[in-house]
This record gives structure tokens, C-alpha cells and sequence, in this order.
């Protein structure tokens, strides 16, 4: 990885997500690259090089898609990138799926053996159990 220098750090509120926020509404790395260099252009996000969310040194922010944003996120976090591209749908669920991409949950649902009776039963417990707790929390009893 080339040396971009040091990072400068927005001083200001921070999110939950952990970026920068000036003003109500505009995340401060997006404010800083469009003093810098204009406006961003249309179709493309700000990924931070450095991957420091509150670094706002424009040597460190680049314009780039979404998909390659990514990409990128995934090298330096060293996540498998999928092998079926950037451009594949994607599953935006919280569980935690195995796989990203639609083709690569399918692919893994395949390989997957088959759950067993004992299994299913299992699992329909626990989801009727969790079911009644909540229900019974919502009605205070």
C-alpha cells in the first residue's frame, strides 16, 4: 500500500457509524473532497484510501463506485471478494449469510446437506419459544 501521509481528522460531531457529520445532514469527508476538488460526480461515492472514517485529508478520498468502494473495503478488511463480480445482486441480510452475492448463497445452499428431522424439530422449537416469550413480554404478563 502506498504512504498517503498523515490522516486529518474531523474534529467535529461523529455519528454512530463512526463518520464525521457537519452541519445536520452532510458527512464531513464528502464536504471536504468537494471544497477540495467540486463537485462529486454523479454515480460515485468517496471511499477513503486511508480506511479511516473520520479522516477528511482529500489525498485520502477518491471517487469511485459503489461496487468498487466494496471491493476495496473487502482487499483491506481481507474478506473474500466474490467471484462473481462487484455487479452481482446481493442479500442485505443482518444474519450474517455465508455468502454476499445471490449466486454465491445459492451455490452454498447446494452444497449444503439437507437438515435432518431432528434438526428441523429443533429449530421450530426454539422459533415457537421465542414467539410466546415475546408475546408474553408484549402483554406484560
Amino acid at each position: 500500500m502506498q504512504d498517503l501521509g498523515p490522516c486529518v481528522l474531523w474534529e467535529g460531531y461523529v455519528r454512530p457509524d463512526g463518520y464525521g457529520q457537519k452541519g445536520r445532514c452532510f458527512l464531513a469527508h464528502r464536504v471536504a473532497y468537494q471544497e477540495a476538488r467540486g463537485p462529486i460526480p454523479q454515480g460515485l461515492t468517496i471511499d477513503h484510501l486511508c480506511s479511516v472514517k473520520l479522516c477528511v485529508n482529500v489525498d485520502h478520498l477518491e471517487a469511485v463506485t459503489l461496487q468498487e468502494n466494496i471491493r476495496r473495503a473487502h482487499l483491506r478488511d481481507g474478506k473474500k471478494v466474490c467471484p462473481h463480480g462487484p455487479n452481482t445482486p446481493r442479500y442485505t441480510s443482518k444474519k450474517g449469510w455465508p455468502a454476499d452475492c445471490i449466486r454465491c448463497f445459492s451455490d452454498y445452499n447446494r452444497r449444503r446437506p439437507p437438515l435432518t428431522q431432528e434438526v428441523r424439530e429443533r429449530n421450530n422449537r426454539r422459533v415457537r419459544e421465542r414467539y410466546h416469550r415475546l408475546k408474553r413480554e408484549a402483554l406484560g404478563a
